[in-house]
C-alpha cells in the first residue's frame, strides 16, 4: 500500500524540482507523474511566458486558464512579442489577427502577478498598437511590475512609463524613440516619479549618428517634469552609439556615483569611455 504522504521531507523536494528550473523536459515529465509535484513543476515552467501573435500556443493557455486558474499567479515574467508572420493574400491585412489579437488581450487580462515584462519586435504605430495599447497599459499599471525590457522595439513613447508606479529595473536593448507621443493615446495617470535602481541601454546598432536616446530620455530625467529618478541608481550599464549620448550618461553617472554598485560605460568604443572618464 502506497503511503499517503511523501518520505521526502517538503523543503527537500522543492530544492529538487528547482535545481531543474531550466529543464522543461524534465519538469513536464515529473509534472505527469506525481500529483505532489505537479504544482510544484507548473510554477516554475510557466514563471516565464512568452505570448506571440497567432500562436497555437495561445489557444491552449487560454483552456489552462480555465480549467486551473491558478496557473495565473505563476506567471511573473511575461515576454510579448507582436511580429506579425507572412499574409496568407500577400498584403499586410490585419483584420486576418483580429482573432489573434483578442486571445492576447484576454490572456493579458487575467494576469495580475508580472514582474517583470518584455516587450521586443514590436513596431509601436498604426492598427497593431491601438489593437494592443489598452493590454500594454494594463500590464504597465500593475503594482507588481518592477522590471521592464524593450527589446527591438521602433517608435517607443516614453510616455508609456508614465503608467508605471513601482518600477525599479528599466532595460533598453536595440531601441528607436518617438517624438510622437500619440501613438500611445489613453487617460493620462497622476504624476508619479519612478525611482529606478538599474538602467541598462544598449543601442550600439540603430542610427549611431543621431542622438536619440539622449534627446528621448532628457525630457523625463531633469526639469520641471521629471518622471524617471536617478538619485538612487545602483546599477548602470550603458552601451551606446552616439557621442552625445555617451556624454549624456556619463553626467547620470556622475549625478548617482556615491550609490552605484555597477557601472558599465562604453561609447562610440573604448576611446571614447576613456575620453569621457578624463573629463
Amino acid at each position: 500500500m502506497a503511503p499517503e504522504h511523501p518520505l521526502i521531507p517538503f523543503d527537500i523536494l522543492d530544492e529538487i524540482v528547482y535545481f531543474l528550473h531550466d529543464d522543461h523536459t524534465t519538469l513536464r515529465a515529473l509534472a505527469l507523474v506525481s500529483e505532489i509535484l505537479l504544482p510544484r513543476c507548473r510554477r516554475l515552467l510557466f514563471h516565464r511566458t512568452d505570448l506571440r501573435i497567432d500562436h497555437p500556443g495561445n489557444y491552449i493557455l487560454i483552456n489552462l486558464f480555465i480549467d486551473h486558474p491558478e496557473i495565473r499567479t505563476y506567471i511573473q515574467t511575461l515576454s510579448l512579442s507582436l511580429v506579425t508572420p507572412a499574409y496568407p493574400t500577400g498584403q499586410q491585412d490585419l483584420s486576418y489577427y483580429v482573432g489573434a489579437f483578442k486571445v492576447l488581450q484576454f490572456l493579458i487580462c487575467e494576469l495580475d502577478h508580472i514582474e517583470h515584462f518584455v516587450l521586443e519586435d514590436f513596431y509601436w504605430n498604426g492598427t497593431i498598437a491601438k489593437q494592443m495599447n489598452p493590454s500594454i497599459r494594463r500590464i504597465l499599471a500593475l503594482p507588481s511590475l518592477k522590471a521592464i525590457t524593450f527589446r527591438n522595439v521602433t517608435n517607443l513613447p516614453l510616455t508609456c512609463l508614465y503608467y508605471c508606479r513601482y518600477l525599479t529595473q528599466l532595460e533598453f536593448d536595440l531601441v528607436e524613440f518617438t517624438e510622437n507621443l500619440s501613438v500611445f493615446e489613453g487617460p493620462a495617470p497622476d504624476s508619479n516619479v519612478i525611482h529606478l535602481k538599474s538602467l541598462s541601454v544598449n543601442n550600439d546598432k540603430i542610427y549611431p549618428e543621431r542622438p536619440f536616446v539622449a534627446a528621448a530620455v532628457s525630457g523625463f530625467l531633469d526639469g520641471e517634469k521629471q518622471r524617471i529618478d536617478v538619485s538612487h541608481l545602483d546599477h548602470v550599464s550603458i552601451f551606446a552609439a552616439g557621442n552625445s549620448d555617451g556624454q549624456f550618461f556619463w553626467k547620470i553617472v556622475r549625478k548617482t556615483a556615491t550609490s552605484l554598485r555597477s557601472l558599465s560605460l562604453i561609447c562610440n568604443g573604448k576611446h571614447c569611455l576613456v575620453k569621457l572618464c578624463s573629463k
